[in-house]
């Protein structure tokens, strides 16, 4: 199973429009589907290489895990069949990105990492120029510091990840802090913490146990408005985000051990159609969560990924979690420290996000699954060079 250059730099090209799409957000957002249309390029791109996929024991689960899960989601009927087969295309986004770069990655041309590489550095520039109008051309700032997250990873995907090209990418990055959001601080502590600690693949040791209390120490005082927000108070202030958590506990209890399934729980889905577990769990009471709040665009839903577990019950989240301890371990035969670090930011980052934003599926998965592919592409293509030589 040799990667190729030439879907690399197909990879590479797909990628960059995924940048492009959340850097010049402002401009795009009225064209809602570009990240699905990057998608369907990626499956057609990639069709010849569908024996590829299926030599690979890990995605054939995948596969017969969604299959299964989308036969017991029409099966059980809590929700119309539309919001079923809805939700089932959209949790396969973020995997066909991941599958298809972590198995099909390899190397990039040097002309390929060349320009993308120019071009990332310029859409980083760019976001330095607009700083002092944000305020004007988004609507929350929120939006803003992906664009410069992903600048700066986009960079270090494209350079030869030296610690001048960290410190260019920080150059990119460090204009998020204007839009004075604490998950995007958070996101810099771990930025920081990787760039100045780790110098080794991370083992459980004195040492990394006192750096990641100190990480998660900082972490939560950066973040204790909004914890207390969202797990302490939310309930009897009636937050949105606090009563998807709470509902999520529930649902995990009631529908033991396969979830309600698809297009039924805290998903763009379960909104659209409303689900009738809205009204079973009084959610059509929450401002943002009633129905006609949705109407008027308030719509809370798609507004955090954690409690989306819920629809596929305790297996599922079990199934969710075994995907990202496999990455973890795969992670420490990269051979590449320069890779790993980058890795390890990008885990850190949708870990964050999903916090409090669906970013699994949402728009950013696109580029934060690739990158993570194309991490993990690198310890597939070492292994076998590896072999090869033996």
């Amino acid at each position: 199973m040799m990667s190729t250059e030439k879907h690399s730099n197909f990879f590479s090209i797909i990628l960059l429009i995924s940048i492009a799409n959340i850097v010049f957000y402002p401009f795009l957002k009225k064209y809602g589907y570009i990240d699905e249309g990057l998608v369907v390029l990626l499956m057609l791109g990639t069709f010849t290489k569908v024996r590829t996929y299926l030599a690979c024991k890990e995605f054939r689960v995948f596969l017969l895990l969604m299959l299964f899960y989308l036969v017991c989601s029409l099966v059980k009927k809590v929700n119309v069949p539309q919001a079923t087969v809805r939700d089932f295309f959209i949790f396969l986004k973020p995997f066909i990105c991941f599958y298809s770069c972590y198995l099909l990655g390899g190397q990039f041309s040097s002309r390929v990492k060349f320009w993308c590489k120019c071009a990332c550095l310029l859409m980083g520039v760019y976001l330095w120029c607009i700083l002092p109008m944000i305020g004007s051309l988004y609507e929350n700032t929120t939006a803003y510091y992906p664009g410069c997250v992903f600048a700066a990873v986009g960079y270090l995907v494209f350079s030869k990840r030296k610690r001048n090209d960290w410190l260019i990418a920080t150059f990119l990055i460090l204009p998020g802090m204007a839009s004075i959001r604490a998950k995007f601080f958070t996101e810099l502590i771990v930025w920081f913490g990787i760039l100045f600690f780790v110098k080794n693949h991370i083992r459980i040791n004195i040492k990394y146990l006192v750096i990641a209390f100190a990480l998660v120490a900082l972490g939560f005082y950066v973040n204790q408005e909004k914890i207390y927000m969202y797990f302490v108070y939310g309930l009897r202030d009636e937050q949105a985000r606090a009563h998807m958590y709470y509902t999520a506990l529930l649902i995990y209890k009631d529908f033991f051990p396969f979830g309600p399934g698809f297009g039924t729980f805290a998903t763009d889905s379960a909104a659209k159609f409303y689900s009738p577990l809205n009204y079973m769990y009084h959610l059509d009471r929450i401002w943002g969560l009633a129905i006609d709040d949705i109407a008027n665009g308030k719509n809370f839903y798609n507004d955090t990924f954690y409690p989306v577990l819920a629809q596929f019950g305790v297996f599922g989240t079990f199934a969710y979690i075994a995907f990202w301890v496999q990455r973890w371990r795969e992670s420490a035969l990269l051979l590449s420290i320069k890779t790993y670090k980058l890795f390890l930011f990008m885990g850190g980052y949708i870990m964050i996000q999903c916090i409090a934003e669906n970013t699994f599926t949402g728009s950013s998965s696109v580029p934060v699954m690739m990158i993570i592919g194309l991490c993990l592409s690198e310890k597939t293509t070492l292994v076998e060079e590896k072999g090869n030589v033996a």
